[in-house]
């Protein structure tokens, strides 16, 4: 059969007018192109018998060096109409292309069970002995809750708080005693209360300021020591 030349538009733009669409099968083809458009393109196809077969790319082949095959892409027609049908099917020169086997899906092992959570363990003390032939055993805690005493019950609060009776006074704070205002000297004061004050005799007991303890030479005292 002769060379089969078509052209090729995507989108209404031309990729090439006389293109050869050459390894002819029942579902794919492969096209000649200089620049061949990227896997899953939509093109259109027009043949020398005006029949217009849209087609998808497949796979491509660019230009490569140390290889005879021109540069191209595999595409696959739609048939969907009967002339387009009839047409592709008058150029099929080779068989179709065996699909290529697919690996086995690996199996994915299984993460082993999670084990149940253990019981917590229990650890029994032995006994301490705080008196001879006396033992106190050591306190294990239980795992339980520690018990929290009940609050206080606002019934009774109420109660408390209407026993209080306000008796409408305010607390008022005294102020400090002015004595400048009172015509008092705070430093004549301050030595007054020094002076009234006991000293100290010589034995160390305390004596009162009077007119017998200040004669000279202390006359008191000497009579008590003349008696002795």
């Amino acid at each position: 059969m002769p060379d089969t030349f078509v052209d090729v538009t995507y989108r209404g733009l031309p990729l090439g007018k006389r293109l050869k669409l050459a390894d002819h099968r029942p579902s794919t083809a492969y096209v000649e192109v200089t620049q061949p458009m990227p896997v899953g393109t939509a093109i259109a196809i027009a043949t020398d018998a005006g029949v217009s077969i849209e087609a998808t790319v497949l796979s491509i082949h660019e230009q490569t060096a140390g290889t005879d095959k021109p540069p191209g892409m595999v595409v696959q027609p739609v048939l969907a109409r009967d002339d387009a049908r009839a047409w592709w099917k008058e150029r099929v020169a080779l068989p179709e292309l065996a699909k290529p086997a697919t690996a086995p899906a690996k199996q994915v092992a299984k993460p082993p069970p999670t084990p149940p959570p253990m019981p917590p363990s229990v650890v029994v003390v032995q006994k301490r002995v705080t008196k001879p032939g006396i033992g106190v055993p050591e306190l294990v805690d239980d795992g339980q809750d520690t018990g929290v005493m009940d609050a206080l019950d606002p019934d009774q609060l109420e109660e408390v708080d209407a026993k209080l009776v306000d008796d409408g006074k305010r607390t008022v704070a005294m102020d400090a005693v002015d004595l400048a205002a009172l015509g008092l000297d705070p430093a004549a004061l301050s030595s007054v209360s020094m002076s009234s004050m006991p000293a100290q005799d010589d034995d160390g007991n305390g004596r009162a300021d009077s007119e017998g303890d200040n004669k000279p030479d202390g006359g008191k005292s000497r009579k008590k020591r003349k008696k002795r």
